[in-house]
């Protein structure tokens, strides 16, 4: 038993530790969920920065691919086309920059235009001039053709193989800046030939360079095209003036679907972290914030198979507490049964030793003392054959081998054929007892009279062990009718039940402190509960104070 009780530490410490394990485990799988969602989350929106990349080319390639078939004339004198039209909105001005370094514009010296139109190119070339006051553009194109030709050199020039995991972002840049190119080149081959038309001079023009001019006070930036011209010898520049605002709001709306926070920044050097967001058509980035990853439904499989080992765990462990727990209680239960039991048989046993033991040696010589010793013999063997018998009836009912015999009786019969051995023992306690069926004697049930018998037995044996200070009050046994029930009840005027006592005076080898001295092993009300049960009635403490005890059967009418 004491190994039995020591078992629950170790029961706490292995549950601790499942539970632990179960928890860091729970906790793992949930972070490998959590990363791998972000992970998905991070795939998608690098395809969204892809797909806005060729977007944004796909319209921008052409527009300046347009610009750049314009020949060298274009930039002498005013031609107006639908197309040119269309570019105005992005491209402000057009310049060119001779020998001897003037600036001028066919924009400015367009004779059909009108004022506010020249004036309007007077002001966006006035821009170019201050942008180009103190730059040696012979300089700015040489960086901007060296930065243009780091970043083809960091790119690959076939498609990568697929162990690369991260070269994916390189090929499609170089892809898109391929046919950027392809284009441009393409265009600039046109131009250079209608310049050659156009005009009897040897001209030869070069590819459209993108220049950046940083500006103060956070006001944007400034973006120039410039090439070179190469006319009979001379380098001259020509290039136009971009509506960076413009031309910024309109990629921004390209992608606006797919990016909604995005935002387009220049790129004015190649110490980047790489090119997943770089333009292919014009040295900017594309900046957006990366996209928060969803939390997931817990309807998830992940949530679902955790919630399932959860709740297998947790029910295993009170399973296992239940099973340990009856396992103690049984332990217990069997304990006071032996102790009781001991106790009970201990002290008539001896009382036969000693009387027969005395009879037969002949010690006993007066009649009347004979007589007396017999008469205890005897009162201890119905003690002993009652707590036999309950033992057994109790044994027979937790197994469920005990079967009823039903009859229909009326009240009146019933308390008539129990009340002998009722009175037989209330008198051999020195008490007396009163029997009424009342207003009840007529009502019929039908129910089992041998557990009848047995159940009010014990309630007057217990009255009679308990009850012997009721100061010459009698025990009562009265019927009450119930309406569609009848109860008897069992009243006695001794000390009655404790408060403290009340919930346990049901339970089997249960015993209060001030019955150590009382004959009995707590089994005659766990029993007669029981058998009262059986048969389809209940039995129940209705006053346990220091009036008495009242416990009362209550049986269905018949």
């Amino acid at each position: 038993m004491k190994l039995i009780r020591n078992g629950w530490p170790i029961y706490v410490a292995c549950s601790t530790a499942i539970l632990v394990m179960l928890g860091w485990m729970t906790t793992r799988f949930l972070t490998m969920e959590r990363a791998e969602r972000s992970t998905a989350s991070l795939q998608e929106y690098q395809d969204d920065v892809r797909l806005a990349l060729w977007r944004i080319d796909s319209w921008l390639g052409p527009l300046l691919a347009l610009e750049a078939s314009r020949p060298y004339s274009d930039y002498l004198s005013v031609t107006t086309d639908s197309e040119q039209a269309e570019s105005l909105r992005f491209f402000l001005v057009r310049f060119q920059v001779d020998t001897t370094d003037e600036l001028s514009s066919p924009e400015v010296s367009n004779p059909s235009a009108t004022d506010s139109e020249r004036r309007e190119a007077r002001q966006h070339l006035a821009r170019v001039s201050k942008l180009l006051g103190e730059t040696e553009l012979e300089a700015c194109l040489r960086e901007s053709e060296r930065m243009q030709q780091l970043l083809e050199e960091r790119l690959p020039s076939t498609e990568p193989a697929i162990k690369f995991a991260g070269s994916r972002p390189d090929y499609e840049l170089s892809k898109r800046q391929g046919a950027a190119k392809t284009l441009a080149q393409a265009q600039n081959q046109t131009a250079n030939m209608l310049s050659a038309q156009s005009t009897a001079r040897e001209v030869r023009l070069g590819a459209f360079l993108p220049l950046w001019f940083p500006m103060e006070n956070e006001e944007p930036p400034e973006l120039l095209f410039v090439r070179r011209v190469i006319v009979d010898g001379a380098q001259q520049f020509q290039g136009f003036l971009c509506s960076w605002p413009a031309l910024h709001e309109e990629m921004v709306n390209q992608i606006r679907d797919l990016l909604p926070l995005a935002e387009i920044n220049p790129l004015t050097t190649t110490e980047r972290s790489g090119p997943d967001a770089v333009l292919a058509t014009l040295p900017a980035t594309i900046v957006s914030p990366l996209p928060v990853a969803e939390g997931t439904s817990w309807k998830s499989p992940t949530h679902v198979v955790l919630a399932l080992s959860w709740l297998g765990v947790i029910t295993g462990l009170l399973a296992v507490a239940f099973t340990f727990r009856s396992t103690v209680a049984l332990a217990e239960k069997k304990t006071r049964f032996a102790a009781a039991v001991t106790h009970e048989l201990r002290t008539p046993l001896t009382t036969f030793r000693m009387y027969t033991d005395m009879l037969s040696q002949g010690m006993v010589q007066d009649d009347e003392q004979r007589d007396e010793y017999i008469l205890t013999l005897r009162d201890e063997s119905e003690r002993l054959a009652r707590l036999v018998e309950n033992v057994l009836a109790y044994s027979q009912m937790e197994e469920g081998r005990r079967r009823s015999q039903l009859e229909t009786v009326t009240l009146g019969e019933l308390l008539e054929r129990l009340s002998p051995p009722l009175r037989s023992r209330a008198e051999s306690a020195g008490l007396s007892i009163e029997i009424k069926a009342g207003p009840c004697e007529n009502h019929r049930v039908r129910t089992d009279v041998d557990a009848i018998g047995h159940i009010l037995f014990n309630l007057v044996d217990n009255a009679c062990k308990y009850a012997g200070d009721n100061q010459g009050l009698p025990l009562i046994v009265q019927c009450r009718d119930q309406g569609e029930s009848v109860s008897l009840v069992v009243t006695d005027h001794g000390k009655g039940i404790a408060s403290g006592q009340t919930a346990m005076v049901f339970s089997p080898f249960e015993r209060g402190p001030d019955t150590v001295d009382r004959p009995g092993i707590g089994l005659g009300l766990a029993l007669a509960r029981g058998l009262a049960r059986e048969i389809g009635g209940e039995l129940q403490l209705l006053s346990g104070g220091d009036g008495g005890a009242s416990f009362e059967l209550t049986l269905p009418k018949s």
